[in-house]
Order: C-alpha cells, then structure tokens, then sequence
C-alpha cells in the first residue's frame, strides 16, 4: 500500500475530502519537507456536524502515552500519566523506540518535537498537521518558534477504529504548553508557548484525514501578528523592547531599557548564571484589556519561556516590569523547569527583594498578625488555594530564607525536585514542619 503523494494530498485536502481508501497509510518516510503549502490541510467547505472535542479519546480502548527520547520529555510524560489517572486509569507509557506494530493499533497519545519523537513525522500525510524541521504547518500557517505546539484529535491511521491525540511541538517546550491551555471541547488547538492559544476549533470530520476549516476573524494568531506589525522596538544589552509608538512606555523607553538591563544583570549575580545567548523579547501593553486581547491573558505580567519573550503591562496605573519575568526565563533555559509553583514564583519573587513596593518581611508580619498566613504544607500542595496576593510574597520570602541559608546550589535542587518535602530532608536534613519553624522563627516581631 503505497502513501500518497505530497502534491496529491495537498489537493484532497483543499478540496475538502480525503485520500481514498487504498491511501490511508501514515507517510514512512517522514522528515522535513519545506515544500509543504501554508494552506497544507485546509478545506475550504465542509457539511460535516460541529466538533466532538477530544472526548472520543476516552472510550475505555487501550492507550499508550508514546514519549519520545528527550529525557525531560521522559520524566513529564510520567507526570502527564498522572494528570490522566482518573481519565484514562489503564493508561502507560511507551518510547518511540519500544513501540511495536501492535502498539499502533491501540488509542494512541503522542507527545513531544519532532526530533525527540519521530513518530510525528511518520504520520506526515495523514493528519491535518505536517511536521518538519524546527517547524509544522497547519491551518494556514508555519509555526516555526520553539514555543509553538498543537493538540489535536484524530482517528488512528493505522487503526480507523481508534484514536490519536498529540500533544506535540517545535520543541520540549512547545509540547509542553500545549498541557497548559483547554483543549478537551476542541478538535484542536494550537499555542506560541505557555498559555498563550493561537488558534482553536473544530476539524472538518469528513474523509479519511480530516481537514482544518474555522473562520480567520476567529484566529488569535492573525492578531498576534497584527499586534505585533504594529509595534516599535528598542534593543538593549538583554532585551529587545517592543512597545505601542504612543504611551507610557514609549515616553519612558530613554530610561526604561537601561534599567531592566540592570534588572536582568542583577538575576545574574544573585543566582549565578550566565547570560543568555540570545535576547529576550518584552513586550510592552498599554494597559491589561489590550494583553488580555493580545496574548488571551490579562494579567499584568507572564513568560513565554520557551520563546525567551515576557509580556507586561506598562501603564500609568501598572508597571509590571522589573526582574519577575525575566526570572522565568533564565531559570527555564538555564537551570530547567520547576515542578512547584511555590519555587518557581518564589524565586522570580526573591531576585526584585520586594512586593509591590514592600519588603517582603513587612508583608510576611502582615499575614502572620491577621492569620492569613499558609502553611508550608499548603504552599507545597495548593498554591493556588490562596490568594496570589498572599502567596507571591510568602514564596519570594521563603525562596530568599532559604537562599541566605543554604547557597544557590540548594536552591536549584529545590527548585528541580520531583518531591519537594522529600528534597528538604535530603537537601536541607529538616522535615517539612522543622523547616517552616525555622523559617517563621526569621519573621520580625512587629
């Protein structure tokens, strides 16, 4: 049974039905193919009913997480396992290399790039989405950042009676952000990193591959890409700024460089790293409606890692700037991803000292007074449970207790453990209960 060809698909697609029968073979010669059309997958009509989102995933058939070789990848696709138990409790991890033609059969869940798992470019000609080097083309567009990732459902080429969902990316980092956005009442969605959706919808179900047909008013990418056409830039040392031509942050921009250059190189010196290779992008908005629009988070501030960006707002009421975001994206390409808010926003926290224009001490005497102070324990297991107001500067303390006490060095094995109340007794020689007495005991009386 002979795959169909490049061109041949392409055609199909676009007009609106699938390979026929005799072609429904995944593509075994996979690998980069940059002569892959934007417009790769796209129908332009379709009768078929509205999305099923990915619910037809769980009917209860075999499934297999498959993992590429990546070890990052390895350890988070047992954490992903995890997050499924309640969902899918039969299902089990398996390597791209340890996959057999049996295993094909079962429902499949694919994570990971390209070049850690090659079975996304063995099912090129068969789904929607094409990957290649560095990059995948889908509904109209090439994503080609480290950050960009997509998740989608399927039907199994090698099995029509079963299922594939991928979580997959340009890299580790974009299959991971693809965890990090709802996905289950769509077909698909695709993400420039965490958090960050670019487009979501229904696939046209109609076919043996399905194809990509949603309205383009309804595309977050279009306005990304408008948004950002629009913008003037600055670079500096570490950064390069982009920010609306009139405003806030286009008025301060003579002063506002230089000082989060300082920011920056004050992140070095005080967890030891080197600089990056490259710059980070900051991105500068007006005020949080505009974020919000922009990034589909109206926050005051986030990261996106994966893509050495950070957005913040910059207003005459917010500016969210400073060490925090920059933070994120050090340690991310440095040091590596934390499996515990508690440490990854205590040390973004730590590195600027204070918490909307207060020492961290003062605030910590504040919560302890009134009794709103969380528990260590909670802290660890639930930090979400508490108010972000309570918790970021509750971190940022507890992440400079213990930096002044144990070093840099401990902090980062803190900041990497799988089992942080574990690591404190290997690390620290102290139990969870210890360790809070002793760090509450550096809390001033008022």
């Amino acid at each position: 049974m002979s795959p169909v060809s490049t061109a041949t698909l392409a055609l199909l697609l676009s007009a609106g039905c699938g390979p026929t029968a005799d072609s429904a073979d995944p593509d075994d010669t996979g690998g980069p193919d940059t002569t892959i059309p934007d417009d790769y997958g796209v129908v332009t009509a379709c009768d078929v009913p509205a999305s099923q989102g990915f619910g037809d995933f769980y009917d209860g058939s075999p499934t297999l997480l498959v993992h590429g070789s990546d070890p990052r990848e390895a350890d988070y696709a047992a954490t992903v396992q995890g997050y499924y138990a309640s969902y899918l409790p039969g299902l089990e991890l398996r390597a791209y290399d340890e996959l057999s033609e049996a295993d094909r059969q079962l429902n499949l869940m694919i994570m990971g790039s390209p070049e850690s798992n090659p079975l996304l470019t063995e099912l090129n000609g068969t789904l929607p989405v094409w990957f290649g080097d560095g990059e995948f083309v889908f509904g109209g567009y090439r994503y080609a950042e480290p950050g960009h990732g997509i998740a989608l459902i399927h039907p199994n080429p090698w099995a029509p009676d079963r299922w594939i969902t991928l979580y997959a990316g340009n890299s580790f980092g974009g299959s991971y952000s693809t965890f990090t956005i709802p996905t289950g009442n769509q077909d698909y969605a695709t993400v420039r990193g965490r958090g960050t959706p670019q487009q979501q919808g229904a696939l046209c179900r109609d076919g043996e591959v399905w194809g990509f047909h949603q309205p383009w008013d309804d595309d977050q990418r279009a306005t990304w890409e408008a948004w950002v056409d629009s913008l003037h830039s600055t670079t500096g040392d570490h950064h390069v700024f982009h920010y609306v031509p009139e405003g806030e942050a286009a008025d301060d921009m003579g002063w506002l460089a230089d000082w989060q250059d300082t920011r920056y190189r004050a992140i070095l010196d005080v967890l030891e790293l080197d600089a990056l290779d490259e710059p980070i992008h900051a991105y500068l908005y007006p005020d949080n409606a505009t974020k919000g629009e922009i990034t589909g988070n109206s926050g005051n501030a986030q990261a996106n890692t994966t893509n050495l960006e950070v957005h913040m707002v910059y207003s005459a009421e917010v500016h969210a700037v400073g060490a925090h975001e920059d933070v994120h994206v050090l340690a991310w390409h440095r040091w590596g991803a934390t499996n515990y808010t508690l440490m990854g926003e205590g040390l973004a926290v730590m590195v600027d000292g204070e918490w909307w224009g207060e020492p961290l001490s003062d605030w910590m005497v504040r919560y302890r007074d009134d009794g709103s102070l969380p528990s260590l324990e909670d802290l660890v297991d639930d930090f979400w449970g508490t108010s972000d107001t309570i918790t970021y500067p509750v971190a940022g303390h507890f992440v400079d207790f213990l930096l002044t006490g144990w070093g840099v060095e401990t902090v980062q094995a803190l900041y990497l453990a799988g089992d942080l109340e574990q690591a404190f007794v290997d690390e620290l020689g102290m139990d969870p209960a210890s360790l809070e007495a002793a760090w509450l005991a550096t809390v001033p009386e008022q």
